[in-house]
């Protein structure tokens, strides 16, 4: 079975598992963290590539400070940028790349406002 709409915060799980004979025991409960995903955070984000470089488009349903951050693959922090925005306004974090060179990074879009 799959729950398909999990809490956020701490979700407690067990299996039970039932014999032929109808006899049945419980496992052991665990604890599973969900952290809010972009579907329910209230943020609408889309990413583009323009002749000035990587760009982030950030929408949010209610008012909100963000973050956007620029990691390394070995997890350095690059670049750090926050804005507030309102509902329905639309706020672009032009040139993301800028100055760095090939390779992979992670973007993290970060709200504390949203997760309330």
């Amino acid at each position: 079975m799959e729950d398909t709409n999990p809490s956020n915060g701490t979700n407690l799980y067990r299996l039970k598992q039932v014999d032929y004979d109808g006899q049945f025991k419980y496992s052991n409960s665990i604890r599973v963290k969900m952290e809010p995903s972009f579907d329910n955070l209230g943020l609408d984000i889309t990413m583009f590539n323009n002749h000035d470089g990587l760009n982030l488009m950030v929408m949010a349903e209610e008012p909100a400070v963000f973050e956007v951050s620029v990691v390394s693959i070995q997890g350095q922090e690059l670049r750090k940028n926050a804005d507030d925005i309102r509902p329905g306004e639309v706020k672009t974090c032009k040139s993301i790349d800028r100055d760095l060179p090939n390779g992979v990074y992670i973007l993290l879009v970060r709200s504390q406002d949203l997760l309330r």
